[in-house]
């Protein structure tokens, strides 16, 4: 159990963190839109720059091995901010934009791996799957900070998107430098981290992250994408919808933790794949029947839920936890998951965008109804050690 100023000051990170993620998310795909004049072809090949630090995370992880992972925290915060910075400021061409994408998904994707990591050792809830959950449903909170200041505090005084980038970037910054004061503070306790694990025994784990990366970049790249172009949200109707969003997650991730610590693994992924299913499917069935402000309406609840789910990804992680052969595998294997991940979802967001152009928009949610169904069926196989063999294992 860290001190409460330790935990407190992580919270604040976390926050921070969040506040500049969610400016980010509300306002990067109508950037694109407007600035740039992107295509869904070129929103689906942008993926490739953007996804590429993910495929890399392993080897990035591996090459700063000695920083803590605290410390690596507070780094991959600093380089996500620059990015951002980069994004909205330093960028004439879409070019030098790809450039400054890459940076800011590099931090990103780092940052990815080791908060999940990070958060399990600190005492923000009893059981693991509680641990997360508050850590998502501090997030949100950052979030709905963040959505906020794009719908209501921009959009009144009417901020370019320069300057909402500039917010974002100095927030994670701060976050970064947040992270850094934690890590110099509680070096010592930080798990060795090894770059990579692969094991046979973690298989099914990394089959998951590989089909979870296709549904997540679905979700990131064309969920939005179906807001813009087929109901014809701005930046400000987007932030409002992750608002509403990051309002219920407060609530509802940390009880979905509890969830996953109450009904194990096994069960909360396998009906996690059948809700993604479902709602991926009215993402197609609901533009034909249903119009006007109820489409509005249900296609952004289909949104929330849609991100609200994403928590329930840590069920992944407290899984891997518990069948791990020692701490040191579980950072490992789950940055070897990331590229995993992101070797399928990379080249998966180009191809979705040809699909979106010449086979329309649905065939993309089709795909996601049947990679949903496939999670659904590969969680039906998750076994769990006994308690007693888990409590058998030292440092887990």
């Amino acid at each position: 159990m860290k001190s409460r100023g330790y935990v407190s000051g992580f919270v604040l990170a976390l926050v921070l963190f969040a506040f500049g993620s969610a400016i980010n998310n509300s306002i990067f795909s109508n950037y694109l839109h407007d600035v740039f004049r992107y295509t869904a072809e070129q929103r689906g090949f942008l993926e490739l720059p953007r996804e590429l630090p993910g495929l890399l995370v392993t080897f990035t992880i591996g090459a700063f091995f000695f920083l803590s992972e605290m410390r690596f925290l507070g780094v991959a915060c600093l380089v996500a901010s620059a990015g951002i910075f980069g994004v909205g400021v330093l960028s004439p061409t879409s070019g030098s934009m790809l450039f400054w994408v890459f940076i800011w998904s590099t931090g990103i994707h780092v940052q990815l791996v080791l908060l999940e990591r990070v958060a399990m050792d600190i005492g923000i809830g009893k059981g693991r799957g509680h641990r997360l959950g508050r850590m998502n449903g501090l997030r949100s909170f950052g979030m709905i900070l963040g959505t906020v200041f794009v719908s209501f505090i921009a959009n009144r005084f009417a901020l370019e998107y320069r300057g909402m980038f500039v917010t974002a970037s100095a927030a994670m910054a701060v976050s970064g430098i947040l992270y850094l004061i934690l890590g110099n503070h509680h070096a010592t306790d930080d798990v060795r981290r090894v770059p990579f694990v692969l094991k046979a025994k973690y298989s099914r784990y990394y089959l998951l992250a590989a089909l979870f990366g296709i549904r997540k970049q679905i979700f990131i790249t064309f969920a939005p994408w179906f807001l813009i172009k087929i109901l014809d949200f701005r930046a400000h109707d987007i932030a409002r919808v992750l608002m509403v969003g990051a309002a219920i997650g407060i609530f509802a991730k940390p009880l979905l933790g509890r969830i996953v610590d109450r009904f194990g693994e096994k069960r909360v992924l396998t009906i996690d794949g059948i809700i993604i299913a479902l709602m991926s499917l009215g993402y197609v069935l609901f533009p034909l029947f249903i119009h006007g402000i109820w489409l509005v309406i249900i296609c952004s609840a289909c949104f929330i839920l849609d991100d609200l789910l994403f928590t329930l990804r840590t069920a992944r992680t407290t899984w891997l936890v518990k069948i791990a052969d020692s701490p040191e595998d579980v950072t490992g294997a789950m940055s070897a998951s990331v590229s995993i991940d992101h070797l399928l979802s990379m080249s998966v967001s180009w191809i979705a965008g040809l699909a979106w152009i010449h086979l329309g928009y649905q065939i993309v949610f089709i795909v996601c109804v049947v990679i949903a169904v496939i999670m659904s069926l590969v969680s039906t196989g998750i076994s769990v050690p006994s308690p007693v063999r888990q409590a058998a294992k030292t440092g887990m």
